[in-house]
């Protein structure tokens, strides 16, 4: 109903940038941004703190959580200082890597949001049948049922996306703190040696990298750069947060969350709550795509029309088997792109004294190289989702890398031969 008055409240909108006022949000503080973000976690995105724990144990799996969302923090910092104001996630990778940049990572982010918004309703509604003794098909269809109302919703724009996430937040902790006093559990003894989980760590930096990348879609409605900063630290303390109580209730997928000791309405409450945040966040940030194809901004029509969308490929591609292996091939390509887009920042701060003429061509045939060598890895090895997004990024820094010291090299020798025969 919210969404509806949103609707009609913008006086007959139309594709100008003036009928787009309702949706404007230029002075959200930093606990609504951090609580856009916090929130946007659901069950799919603490589980790999859970499956941590049952690999190395309690400890280690909490000590992944805290480095691994530490280094996702200093990722952080890099991505909103090299944006800027008002730009958002896919316009300031077009700022780094050109138009041919803005435009493969605009479809790898529609591409992404289908399987993002397809694992949140896959997960949701295994947990929610579960209670009523459904099958596959009341999953479908529950699910469907569930996926037409968050467009619906949706269709509030950024304004209504942060009051529910906001409201929403408290909500959602105290339901896990009651949650954890019926499922408490540790996987690895107090005194226990500690081994340090490198693949662990590597696990929660590639579930959250992608949302890292993304942040300029949102934090562009920031009231200002230190509001931004201050609601990256505390989003970092949500995610955390969020990802340890997986490990203290002892859950590391769905099946576990419906055999748990929690009642039924604490779960189910849990479940639809986060399932409506995350996916109009979801939703939002796939319509940084249209505003990049349409060029103009988004209208409630097309958080709508994204919404059905994302619903319609739950409902006929959720059963597929490669809908996993393209999830992980994207996640993939965005932490390699994530990874020469810093890179190439830093060598742009660094290097003033000259132009470098052929610098966003460089930068994207380094992502893409590392695209290729986690596609290959992923065909050979398609249980190693970690380890193939590891090997991008690593192959994209090093090509980059390797690439600038020789071109480094050769300009200074050029210019240094050059002087010797002026004089």
């Amino acid at each position: 109903m919210l969404a509806l008055l949103l609707l009609f409240s913008g006086k007959g909108m139309h594709a100008t940038r003036s009928s787009l006022i309702p949706f404007e949000d230029k002075n959200q503080n930093y606990w609504q941004l951090a609580s856009i973000q916090g929130v946007a976690v659901g069950f799919p995105g603490m589980f790999v703190g859970g499956a941590i724990a049952e690999r190395f144990g309690s400890l280690p799996a909490i000590l992944s959580i805290l480095i691994g969302n530490l280094i996702l923090w200093l990722i952080g910092l890099g991505t909103i200082g090299m944006t800027q104001r008002g730009e958002n996630a896919i316009e300031n990778i077009g700022n780094f890597l050109g138009l041919e940049g803005k435009f493969a990572f605009s479809l790898i982010i529609g591409l992404a949001f289908l399987g993002w918004y397809t694992m949140q309703c896959k997960v949701g509604t295994v947990i929610i049948t579960s209670f009523f003794k459904g099958g596959a098909e009341a999953q479908i269809r529950i699910g469907a049922i569930l996926g037409t109302c968050i467009a619906l919703f949706s269709m509030g724009g950024i304004r209504f996306i942060k009051w529910l996430n906001v409201v929403s937040l408290p909500i959602l902790l105290l339901l896990l703190l009651l949650f954890s006093f019926n499922s408490l559990q540790i996987k690895t003894p107090l005194n226990a040696p500690i081994e340090f989980p490198f693949f662990g760590i590597v696990a929660i930096v590639s579930v959250t990298l992608p949302g890292v990348l993304n942040l300029p879609t949102f934090f562009r409605h920031s009231r200002s750069r230190s509001h931004s900063f201050l609601a990256l630290t505390l989003m970092t303390i949500f995610v955390s947060l969020f990802q340890c109580f997986s490990v203290i209730i002892g859950i590391a997928n769905a099946e576990q969350v419906i055999n748990s000791n929690a009642p039924a309405i604490i779960i189910l409450s849990f479940t639809l709550l986060s399932l409506f945040c995350i996916n109009t966040v979801n939703i939002y940030l796939a319509s940084g795509v249209l505003e990049v194809l349409l060029k103009r901004g988004a209208e409630s029509k097309d958080y709508a029309i994204i919404g059905l969308f994302g619903t319609g490929a739950f409902a006929l591609l959720q059963a597929l088997p490669a809908m996993q292996f393209l999830e992980n091939v994207i996640n993939s390509s965005i932490a390699s792109i994530g990874a020469v887009l810093i890179i190439r920042f830093l060598i742009k701060s660094i290097v003033t004294h000259r132009p470098r003429f052929f610098d966003r061509l460089i930068s994207n045939g380094c992502w893409v190289i590392g695209a290729i060598f986690s596609l290959l890895f992923l065909a050979q090895q398609p249980q190693s989702p970690n380890l193939a997004l590891l090997i991008g990024i690593g192959v994209s820094i090093i090509s980059l890398l390797t690439i600038v010291f020789f071109e480094t090299t050769i300009w200074s020798f050029l210019k240094s031969s050059l002087k010797n025969n002026s004089k």
